[in-house]
């Protein structure tokens, strides 16, 4: 009977521990819970600092549409100055010589260039839409005039004589083309006895106005 007791209660001993290490969970550190907290301190950093790019781009982007802006602007001004007159302007163009005709007529005037040859020349090119004209390096503008004087062309107050050279920047093609038109300004140069040379030019330079000049 004793010997029947005591295994009962070993029995029971090793149910009860059974039931207890069924019941109870005995926590394990495997390091993950240190790793969570590690991705999310990370995350946050790396959201922070795509905050701080997105901050900087935007300061980036501002002035660079203010560069752009003022860059624009600028380019306006030069554009009205170089219509004005107040700059030089450099660019391919037309250069067209006009020139008396030798001649042994009793009417010698009637071979000679005009200043209506000069102003006809000038006006045609400008029609062809030549950015700026000059007449024997003379930069023409709003207020110039062209006239005859005796045997000379006074452009501006400059007075020279034939040959009268007028260089015009613009798209070549286009202003030779305008100048060769059937019955156009050659034709009309040519009728009136006024010798005609054309060439087209990589590269003009024409000077800003001069001032003071005035038709006397």
């Amino acid at each position: 009977m004793k010997w029947i007791s005591a295994a009962a209660v070993f029995l029971l001993s090793v149910l009860a521990g059974l039931s207890f290490s069924s019941t109870i969970e005995v926590p394990v550190d495997d390091g993950s819970g240190a790793r969570v907290t590690a991705i999310q301190t990370e995350n946050q950093l790396l959201e922070e600092q795509i905050v701080s790019l997105q901050a900087a781009l935007r300061e980036q982007e501002e002035k660079s549409a203010a560069r752009e802006a003022s860059k624009v602007s600028e380019e306006q001004l030069m554009r009205l100055r170089m219509l004005a007159g107040d700059v030089a302007v450099k660019g391919e163009g037309l250069r067209v010589e006009l020139n008396d005709t030798a001649t042994d007529s009793s009417d010698p005037a009637a071979f000679l260039v005009h200043e209506q040859h000069v102003q006809r020349t000038v006006d045609e090119l400008l029609t062809a839409g030549a950015e700026a004209v000059s007449v024997n390096g003379v930069r023409l503008g709003q207020s110039s005039y062209i006239k005859c004087i005796g045997p000379v062309i006074e452009v501006d107050g400059i007075r020279s004589s034939a040959p009268f050279v007028v260089e015009a920047i613009g798209d070549s093609s286009v202003l030779e083309a305008s100048m060769e038109l059937r019955g156009g300004a050659v034709y009309e140069l040519l009728a009136d006895n006024v010798q005609v040379r054309m060439e087209t030019v990589n590269e003009l330079i024409i000077p800003e106005i001069r001032t003071g000049g005035e038709p006397g």
